[in-house]
């Protein structure tokens, strides 16, 4: 991945799936969008290995935090957004939506988002909470 990052690209770094006592499934799917830039300058390279080097550490954590029992469904995610959120440079915009798809938890599914975002590239961290039928 580090190699093939250029310009315009959207790269899916990974998804992760759990179920917890077969009622719950969490997905996780990372990706990184790289904004368009006119030349890939030495600045913009820097910041494509940042992000690349936030998106293993996020991964990780996510790993991390579904291997551990008895964890909540959301927990995982909680721990990536906090991490995420205390490692962003300033400069970055860093957001945690919780959102409902519009058919209800106990219906379908809960949406959490996770973006960091400047002027070279975008890391989106999706996590899908589904109650399973």
């Amino acid at each position: 991945l580090r190699q093939g990052v250029s310009s315009g690209d959207v790269h899916t770094v990974g998804v992760l799936v759990r179920e917890d006592d077969g009622e719950l499934t969490e997905s996780f799917e990372f990706s990184l969008d790289v904004a368009a830039a006119p030349e890939p300058s030495e600045k913009n390279k820097r910041a494509v290995r940042s992000a690349l080097s936030t998106l293993a550490t996020w991964f990780v954590l996510a790993v991390d935090g579904l291997a551990v029992v008895g964890n909540g469904p959301s927990r995982s995610f909680e721990i990536i957004a906090r991490a995420a959120s205390a490692h962003c440079p300033e400069t970055w915009r860093a957001e945690v939506d919780d959102k409902d798809d519009g058919s209800g938890f106990k219906n379908g599914h809960v949406v959490k988002t996770k973006r960091v975002q400047n002027d070279v590239f975008t890391i989106d961290v999706r996590c899908t909470i589904a109650r399973r039928a």
